[in-house]
């Protein structure tokens, strides 16, 4: 359906709206340039439970909404989920919309606010009611807010917020009149904030919400807490986590995604900590496929740095300093917390005669190795000794580096090789490689 160039009467006057029933599916509209009468706030879809019944796995999908305008205390809205006075909203999915342009005139700014003031124009997506409540890969632009949460346990993933004056206000447990107001135990994942005013606008008491993964670009402030609770910051993937225990003050102004502020890879984690004080604190930290038969340092440096080698040579070991505990490894997954953040990689400090089979780099000098300094046991591996000695055969035949296994694509750098007696066979042994 194309619905266009309408006025329709009234606050809450609602183009397609569905209540007490099951399995709606709302899809594939195109609503345009609809206006409200005077003192109005036009609705483009709503979904809800009704004043006396149950809604059940609705289906929003694929809509197109834009350029609305309300006034005053009636917003312009796209799209409305469930009814906070009844709260008997079951399963919903809000998917693949796109919403531009929610407008908003006569706001007022003063205590208290007016609706439009409140949300700085229209909104999006509103969420009153409602358990196994779903919104993702939703495209919503130039809004005053993008999304309005005032609800627990949603789940919101993969949206494209665009442009807006809020990318979400939450809303707090006792604000308006209803049984659902509150805004936690929230997932917000892998959304994408661009160029968005205020960002998530975090209020009052909201509490136990989850930010995983999400990537923000060009926002003025990307997040604004002003809560009294504490929320959750994680980002995560094959090689590992970075996962703040509990955050009281999420306020952030600069840009933040995998590899931007934040990086994980290959033994490696790093956040830019210059970006965000409040953010420099407690903190478990999660590297995964590492190759290390066992670890005994965590390497710590105070540049922000995406590569493990450069966090090895120039870090100090943070378990000996106290700043990292709780260690535990094993199947290639090393565990720990830290008090502050930096650049972090697992290192295993290396002994007399030691066989590695990844690449390495040498921490501190091998010294009075009795034969063998060290063995070389697989194909394509460095060893970088970072300017530390290797003093091999002190009492036996022996050699500084052996690579007499034969393996090829081995690189040794950066080695200050001495032999330590007459019995010393060679300081790189090349074998049959």
């Amino acid at each position: 359906n194309t619905i266009q160039h309408v006025n329709i009467g009234g606050a809450g006057a609602t183009i397609i709206s569905f209540s007490n029933g099951t399995n709606a599916n709302i899809s594939s509209n195109t609503i345009y340039n609809i206006t409200a009468d005077a003192g109005g706030g036009p609705i483009g879809i709503s979904f809800s439970e009704g004043a006396s019944g149950t809604s059940a796995n609705g289906i929003i999908y694929g809509n197109n909404i834009s350029l609305f305008s309300g006034d005053g205390n009636n917003n312009a809205l796209a799209i409305d989920i469930g009814d906070d006075t009844v709260g008997t909203l079951v399963n919903a999915l809000v998917m693949e919309n796109v919403v531009d342009s929610m407008n908003c005139t006569n706001p007022d700014y003063g205590m208290p606010p007016n609706d439009c003031g409140t949300f700085e124009g229209g909104i999006g997506i509103r969420v009153r009611s409602g358990d196994g409540i779903n919104v993702t890969e939703n495209n919503i632009s130039n809004t005053g807010t993008a999304i309005v949460a005032n609800n627990h346990s949603l789940f919101i993933n993969k949206n494209l917020i665009n442009g807006n004056n809020y990318s979400a206000h939450t809303g707090s447990p006792g604000m308006g009149p209803g049984l659902w107001n509150g805004y936690n135990h929230t997932v917000w994942e892998n959304n994408t904030f661009v160029g968005n005013v205020k960002g998530i606008y975090i209020l009052g008491d909201t509490f136990n919400n989850t930010f995983l993964n999400n990537n923000f670009s060009g926002d003025t402030q990307s997040i604004l807490d002003i809560g009294t609770e504490v929320n959750y910051l994680i980002y995560n993937n094959s090689l590992g986590e970075i996962s703040w225990d509990g955050l009281l003050n999420m306020n952030l102004t600069a840009d933040l995604s995998h590899g931007v502020n934040l990086f994980i890879g290959n033994n490696t984690a790093a956040f830019n900590s210059s970006i965000a004080a409040n953010f420099n604190g407690s903190a478990n930290v999660t590297l995964r496929t590492l190759a290390l038969t066992s670890i005994s340092e965590i390497r710590k440096w105070g540049e922000f740095s995406t590569n493990s080698t450069e966090i090895i040579s120039n870090g100090s070991d943070c378990i000996a300093g106290g700043s990292c505990n709780n260690l535990s490894y094993a199947g290639g997954v090393l565990l720990f917390n830290t008090t502050n953040f930096s650049s972090f990689s697992a290192n295993s400090v290396l002994a007399c005669g030691d066989t590695i089979t990844s690449s390495t780099t040498i921490t501190a000098n091998l010294s009075g190795c009795s034969a063998d300094g060290l063995i070389i046991g697989a194909n394509d591996i460095t060893l970088d000794c970072a300017g530390y000695m290797i003093n091999y055969s002190a009492s036996a035949s022996g050699d500084g580096v052996d690579n007499s296994g034969g393996y090829s694509g081995v690189t040794i750098k950066n080695c200050l090789i001495i032999s330590g007696s007459s019995t010393a066979n060679d300081g790189v042994n090349l074998g049959n490689a």
